[in-house]
């Protein structure tokens, strides 16, 4: 299946204020815009969409996690085309996320 569905988790990004108000928003890696076959729902956290092409889908995205204060933390990953994977520890289209987590003040 060619199609682009990835749930953020809830716990991805925690917050040292457990009260904290946190925001997720979605650019591509280099800071532009997603492309137009994808969408990012930052309420629910889900990415989805269908690349006209396979090649289309080799990208890079930055998930970014702000809260009110303005700090945020962020994450570049590549998605991976296909069917959601459950949280059993099966891989899942976010396992090639890079592990470093940079926090910034704005």
């Amino acid at each position: 299946d060619g199609t682009l569905d990835v749930k953020v988790p809830a716990d991805a990004f925690a917050h040292t204020a457990g009260t904290a108000v946190i925001r997720l928003s979605a650019t591509l890696a280099d800071g532009s815009p997603l492309p137009a076959w994808m969408s990012f729902d930052q309420r629910t956290g889900e990415f989805s969409g269908t690349p006209p092409s396979p090649a289309a889908a080799d990208l890079e995205v930055r998930l970014i996690a702000r809260d009110d204060a303005g700090r945020e933390a962020s994450v570049v990953f590549r998605p991976q085309t296909g069917p959601i994977q459950s949280a059993s520890g099966a891989p899942g289209p976010m396992e090639s996320a890079s592990r470093s987590l940079s926090t910034t003040a704005n």
